[in-house]
C-alpha cells in the first residue's frame, strides 16, 4: 500500500467526523498510451485510484450544489506499458475537481 494512501485512512479512521470528508475511488480505466521510444501506440487496461477530500455547499434551497473534491491520483494496475513508461511518469498527480449538480 502507498505511503500517501495509508496516510489517508490513518486519519479517516483517528479523526473521524473531525476531519473533512474523505472519498477513496477506485476504477478501471482503458488507455492507448504512445511511445517517444519506439513510436507506437501501446493498448492496455489501467486500474486507477484517488483519493480525495471535500465539502458539498448546497444553495437554491438546497436543489444546486457545488462540490470541490481535490485529490490525489495514481495508477495501481497497468497491463501493457510503454517502455520506459515508469521511469517518465509522474506518480501520484494531483487531481483537482469542482463537480456541480443538481437534486431531483
Amino acid at each position: 500500500m502507498r505511503p500517501l494512501f495509508r496516510l489517508l485512512l490513518f486519519l479517516a479512521v483517528v479523526l473521524g467526523k473531525a476531519a473533512p470528508p474523505l472519498e477513496a475511488e477506485l476504477y478501471p480505466a482503458y488507455n492507448r498510451m504512445y511511445s517517444n521510444v519506439n513510436g507506437s501506440y501501446h493498448p492496455g487496461w489501467e486500474l486507477w485510484a484517488e483519493a480525495k477530500v471535500g465539502y458539498t455547499v448546497d444553495f437554491a434551497a438546497d436543489r444546486l450544489f457545488l462540490h470541490p473534491a481535490p485529490g490525489i491520483g495514481f495508477g495501481v494496475f497497468q497491463t501493457n506499458p510503454p517502455p520506459n513508461f515508469h521511469d517518465e511518469i509522474e506518480s501520484p498527480i494531483f487531481v483537482p475537481q469542482l463537480l456541480v449538480g443538481v437534486r431531483f
